[in-house]
């Protein structure tokens, strides 16, 4: 797990979210909700992330808040009945329940730290788990 480091104004860039970055940025939202209440289950206190971390954190957040949605500020995606997300017929991107959508961009940073909260949250439910720890191999 290795600290995101930056590389200028290229970084800040908005660039357009495909379904993967879409579906990466909300399970990774979900998978630490739930790894916060085992993590209490186990340890009895609340989880603290290391401090560097705190910048990917935020990162994240910033990105998961720009992804939900413009109408009802939700993050429930509507989905058919085998459980895949429905899409507009045109931008091919989740829809929310309501019918709505969010801002589906996000910078290369935000991305970069997505991976890094979701390799750091895998690590920490391995570790709680007492199982092995997972290799996660980005694209």
């Amino acid at each position: 797990m290795g600290k995101h480091k930056g590389n200028g104004q290229h970084d800040r860039a908005l660039i357009r979210s495909t379904l993967d970055d879409i579906m990466l940025a909300a399970m990774v939202e979900e998978r630490y909700k739930s790894l916060g209440e085992l993590y209490y289950r186990v340890k009895v206190v609340d989880m603290q992330p290391p401090p560097d971390l705190r910048m990917d954190l935020a990162r994240w957040r910033t990105m998961c808040k720009r992804h939900e949605c413009r109408t009802c500020g939700g993050r429930q995606f509507a989905c058919s009945a085998n459980g895949t997300p429905l899409t507009g017929r045109t931008d091919r991107l989740p829809r929310c329940v309501c019918g709505g959508h969010g801002d589906y961009r996000h910078t290369h940073a935000e991305m970069k730290s997505t991976q890094i909260v979701a390799e750091w949250t895998a690590m920490l439910n391995a570790q709680l788990r007492n199982q092995p720890e997972p290799k996660i191999d980005w694209p």
